[in-house]
């Protein structure tokens, strides 16, 4: 009976450690442009980048994509960037070499949770991509139309001599409305697993280390 006495408050320092351990929820899916009208090639170095507003807060945990046609060799580059009034910043934030086994036609999924990028609800951002091999050629879907398909930003492209992101208009009709059909995912609960502060942790681990000083003295 005296063992299980020392237990219960060993037992209860236990889970208050535990309490500052991340636990994380299923990511929700945040923002997305599901229609599919068309593709947008990009070769030689170009890069094609979509703009989207977060609309949780929380852990960018995946992107999905559509993929129209793979390039003959090669792989991707996948940059995700900070934007500015819609506009993708110059400076990638991360970037990513995916090889052809992680693609495929149509959705690719792309797992993003080791990163630990999170999201603020409102801010904007961009995701893009370049071929790792600047001789073959790739494409994305894409659609547009007579209403913008995604209000919350835009398609994008840069080429290697510029260097500077623009609008990619249509070449039909010269709107500026293009998107890429993509989906976001965020972990809206790893945000409010923050770090402990010093002195939380401390009191919490210095009632373990007493309880052990208590077990000795008892034995």
């Amino acid at each position: 009976m005296k063992k299980m006495k020392f237990q219960t408050p060993l037992l209860a320092a236990s889970l208050a450690l535990a309490a500052f351990m991340p636990a994380h929820a299923a990511p929700v899916l945040d923002q997305s442009q599901l229609n599919d009208s068309g593709s947008a090639g990009f070769s030689s170095g170009y890069e094609r980048s979509q703009a989207f507003t977060a609309g949780v807060k929380g852990k960018l945990s995946r992107l999905d994509f559509g993929l129209e046609a793979m390039g003959k060799t090669g792989g991707l580059v996948f940059s995700l960037f900070a934007a500015t009034g819609g506009t993708p910043k110059e400076a990638a934030l991360f970037s990513l070499t995916l090889s052809r086994e992680q693609l495929t036609t149509g959705w690719t999924q792309l797992d993003l949770s080791s990163q630990d990028f999170f999201v603020d609800a409102g801010a904007q951002y961009a995701f893009g991509f370049k071929a790792t091999d600047v001789n073959t050629s790739w494409a994305l879907n894409i659609t547009a139309g007579s209403v913008d398909p995604y209000a919350g930003g835009a398609m994008f492209g840069r080429s290697p001599a510029t260097q500077t992101w623009s609008l990619n208009p249509n070449p039909v009709t010269s709107q500026l409305n293009w998107d890429l059909q993509f989906r976001t995912w965020v972990d809206p609960s790893a945000v409010a697993n923050k770090v402990p502060e010093p002195g939380s942790l401390a009191l919490v681990l210095g009632s373990l280390m007493g309880l052990g000083l208590v077990r000795r003295r008892k034995a």
